[in-house]
């Protein structure tokens, strides 16, 4: 079992790690405990190896020039956007990169 940056859990976007550690720890402590650990802790992490799979989509679409310089120039000087983004993403990834829409659309409504 590999966790955190070892089993290659960061995050594309951001490439935050730390949640992600966390979290593998905590499902490769709670593996060793079963009869199959080596199932069990696939099967936990298989949310966080989704997350990062669209992340990955996602963050070809970010990084593309034409998309980035425009992306940057929106939330450029706009700190409750990317407070919005990292607390809503980063701290506990309330949203998968599927649902980035909401996201944007829940980030409109609070303001």
């Amino acid at each position: 079992m590999l966790v955190g940056d070892a089993g290659g859990f960061a995050d594309p976007i951001s490439g935050e790690g730390l949640y992600m550690a966390l979290q593998t720890g905590i499902y490769a402590a709670q593996a060793v405990k079963t009869q199959e650990p080596k199932r069990r802790y696939l099967q936990a992490v298989r949310p966080l190896l989704q997350i990062i799979r669209d992340g990955r989509r996602v963050q070809k679409l970010f990084y593309h020039p034409a998309v980035h310089s425009r992306l940057l120039h929106r939330v450029q000087g706009n700190s409750r956007a990317v407070r919005f983004y990292f607390d809503a993403q980063v701290d506990d990834y309330r949203y998968t990169y599927r649902q980035m829409h909401k996201l944007y659309k829940d980030y409109k409504r609070s303001r």
